[in-house]
């Protein structure tokens, strides 16, 4: 199977950006809604330097693009190249999914009080 193309290079690192801007942005929704303060460490981090993951896409395209454009490539290559591209998009989803579900996960809702005002239990 010839999965190694201009196109789906281009397909996989188009993923991983929108995997990033989406990661981003949820983080961005989460501090927005919860108006905590005090963010998980990792989701702070994506807010503020979430932007610089973009380099990602950027350096495995340009790194895949360059061997897989010569025609003596081997086949075994190109794979390695497209399914480190799979593979690239996968850990950014688990980051910046697991940066956005954080906050959500760690709420104190404060739902209701477990004790009576009063002390008293009915």
């Amino acid at each position: 199977m010839d999965f190694f193309s201009v196109t789906n290079v281009v397909i996989v690192s188009l993923l991983q950006i929108g995997v990033i801007v989406f990661g981003v942005l949820a983080c961005g929704i989460a501090r927005k809604v919860l108006e905590d303060p005090a963010l998980p460490t990792l989701t702070t981090l994506m807010l503020n330097q979430g932007v610089f993951l973009l380099a990602i896409p950027l350096i495995w395209v340009s790194i895949v693009l360059w061997p897989g454009r010569k025609q003596n490539a081997s086949e075994g290559k190109k794979v390695v190249a497209f399914y480190s591209g799979i593979l690239i998009l996968v850990f950014l989803f688990l980051l910046v999914g697991y940066a956005a579900v954080q906050p959500w996960i760690f709420v104190d809702w404060q739902l209701g009080d477990s004790h009576n005002s009063s002390g008293n239990s009915e």
